[in-house]
């Protein structure tokens, strides 16, 4: 079938509108009238379904993919595929297609696809791998690729190459993704970086596959799970309408509305929109990098463990989580994260009330010169919020926390570019870092009052003065023989006392068990709990 009408820029012509006509009779002929298929038209990227007709319209005014290389289902194609310099001319890509990726079809179709690259390509190198996790992005070997696509499967439509006839082999992939680092360093509007993506596409040759505006850039990114999901809140941090409440219109709690309504257009509006990061991707794609994946084993293979304190694994709370979790340690690619999260004002102005919350994951199984660094801190939740969340932050922390459950407690299939082998990977927060407010958002022990030190717990060393409270009784915490014990100028006394820093778990534990049940959120129609001496300081049993 000619397919050169496809490359027509102007699409009134008349042999662009002859293409589109016999397209469409082409389509019935084999599939029948009366049904309706997935278009092939740039808006609808061969993914919805429409009638003819309107699948015509829509060639006729957007425009065909190019290269449109996902004909239909169960139906023997012609493919044009550009790897590297060769072309497959009238190559079988149903396989492709086929969702059981452990069926005969789809293994040969794997096969034949390994042995055309070798032909055109050689032996003995590296390709780009076209599976849905390295999306035709990282080189890998080809027995590794050939794993990777039984395993995650092969990018449909397999159409990354930028552009036909030109000399460079990036792909579309690597192309969004600078140009997104460039409107991100150089802060581009949204309508600025639309601008530059027009007048980049009027200069480019016809075949192009340069996208037309920042969301076709961002849905690419969504489509490979870098993106992130959008949860709506109560307004009054009651409760997330997800997962069994997705469809509530109410919240459950303090039956506020979900939206506040634009009455300017009807348009519903959510009050308060969590924005969630899915961890695992992101975690999956250190090990892509052979000099990364090394790295992330550093704290293993390389680091020496003299007894100087260089990185969090020469410390004692490293140590006794490997002693208390054999199974976890024995795997040297699991990955050991730090949480830290803090309230800021995001448009530099101190004003204003408005504030949001991140919460930043950071993994510490990369050498100390990496693992602090900006490049590797990963935003798991920016929460909205007008106010400090307080011990309301655990109702924004659930997606966060559900999916460090299953990581480890399953674990998810990664593969290591530097041993060439797949493995399970577990992942466990093992502390967390913030400021004293933001301790008592995420442990629940309130940081105000006579009670206001973690360490002391139920025997504090406060004293009220006349107008604060006063933290006098800090010199029982030093050793026996430190000469600040005898020193009288403190407070004109001796200190004999003795305290320790450590605080067991069980006391903490029996604490909480007495805590009753907290109910979450702001409602101004609740009226504040009384609170039972027994409890202490604590709030809340803390969902970490």
């Amino acid at each position: 079938m000619d397919s050169r009408w496809m490359l027509i820029s102007d699409r009134f012509s008349q042999p662009y509108v002859d293409g589109v006509n016999s397209f469409v009779e082409f389509a019935k002929v084999y599939l029948g009238e009366g049904r309706e298929i997935k278009c092939p038209c740039i808006n609808y990227c061969n993914f919805y379904k429409q009638e003819y007709d309107t699948m015509k319209v829509h060639l006729l005014i957007s425009g065909m993919i190019v290269p449109y290389t996902t004909w239909l289902q169960n139906l023997r194609y012609s493919v044009s595929i550009r790897y590297s310099d060769a072309t497959c001319e009238d190559m079988d890509s149903r396989w492709m297609l086929i969702s059981d990726r452990f069926s005969q079809p789809y293994v040969d179709g794997v096969n034949s696809f390994v042995e055309f690259a070798k032909v055109y390509l050689g032996e003995g190198r590296e390709i780009k791998c076209p599976c849905i996790n390295y999306c035709n992005f990282y080189k890998q070997e080809y027995d590794t690729m050939k794993v990777h696509l039984l395993i995650s499967g092969m990018i449909v439509p397999y159409t990354t190459w930028l552009e036909h006839g030109c000399k460079t082999s990036d792909t579309l992939l690597a192309f969004v993704i600078q140009m997104l680092h460039v409107k991100v360093e150089n802060r581009w509007s949204n309508k600025s970086f639309d601008k530059v993506l027009g007048i980049q596409r009027r200069f480019l040759p016809e075949g192009h596959v340069v996208p037309r505006s920042i969301y076709e850039c961002k849905k690419l990114l969504r489509d490979l799970g870098l993106g992130y999901e959008l949860i709506d809140a109560c307004k009054h941090d009651c409760v997330l309408f997800w997962k069994k409440n997705a469809r509530l219109e109410k919240c459950p709690t303090c039956q506020a509305s979900r939206y506040r309504v634009n009455n300017s257009k009807g348009k519903k509006i959510p009050h308060k929109i969590l924005r969630y990061f899915p961890l695992t991707p992101r975690l999956r794609t250190l090990y892509i990098s052979r000099k990364m994946a090394k790295d992330m084993r550093w704290h293993s293979d390389k680091r020496v463990d003299d007894g100087v304190g260089r990185h969090p694994a020469d410390c004692k709370e490293w140590k006794e989580f490997d002693l208390h979790c054999l199974e976890f340690a024995y795997e040297t690619h699991n990955v050991r994260l730090g949480l830290a999260t803090d309230g800021f004002k995001p448009f530099g102005n101190m004003s204003t009330s408005y504030s949001m919350w991140p919460v930043i994951l950071m993994p510490y199984n990369l050498p100390p010169w990496r693992c602090m660094k900006a490049p590797f801190f990963m935003m798991s939740l920016l929460i909205p919020g007008r106010n400090q969340l307080g011990t309301n932050i655990d109702v924004y922390l659930r997606p966060l926390i559900d999916e460090l459950n299953k990581l480890w407690e399953n674990g998810t299939m990664t593969y290591d570019a530097s041993t060439k082998q797949t493995f399970q990977m577990h992942a466990a927060v093992i502390w967390t870092i913030n400021d004293f407010p933001g301790y008592d958002a995420l442990s629940g022990w309130r940081t105000k009052g006579y009670l206001a030190c973690p360490p002391c717990n139920d025997n504090p060393l406060s004293h009220g003065l006349i107008s604060k409270i006063g933290w006098v009784g800090y010199r029982a915490y030093l050793s026996d023989n430190h000469r600040r014990r005898k020193d009288k100028k403190s407070d004109g006394l001796i200190e004999l006392r003795k305290k320790s820093l450590d605080l067991s778990v069980e006391k903490v534990m029996a604490q909480l068990d007495q805590l009753r049940e907290v109910k979450f959120g702001k409602d101004p129609t609740n009226k504040k709990r009384p609170r039972e001496s027994e409890e202490l300081n604590w709030t809340k049993k803390s969902i970490m």
